[in-house]
């Protein structure tokens, strides 16, 4: 899975990606689900539908509502529903 945190903590090899920042690089990787999460009026969200566009299956893109970007979804109605969109990807 794509994983978010630091490479000390995580059993990833040193090709997988952490994170993909919107305007980064597409992610290549076939061994490695990847999920993408943006506000459908966030302003970075047509850069993040071509970088999902752009990744390797698997893939996953979840457009939520409202137009808060990135942490900030955590402090708006969405919270809840980011958080168990997360917690259901992060699961084996």
């Amino acid at each position: 899975r794509l994983a978010l945190g630091t490479a000390e903590a995580l059993p990833l090899a040193e090709e997988d990606p952490l994170a993909a920042p919107a305007g980064g690089e597409p992610v290549g990787s076939t061994r490695i689900d990847k999920l993408f999460v943006v506000s459908e009026g966030d302003g970075l969200r047509s850069t993040v539908q071509s970088l999902y566009e752009r990744s390797a299956e698997p893939k996953r893109l979840q457009i939520l509502p409202g137009s808060a970007h990135a942490q900030h979804i955590f402090a708006g109605p969405e919270a809840e529903r980011l958080t168990d969109l997360m917690l259901q990807f992060l699961q084996p």
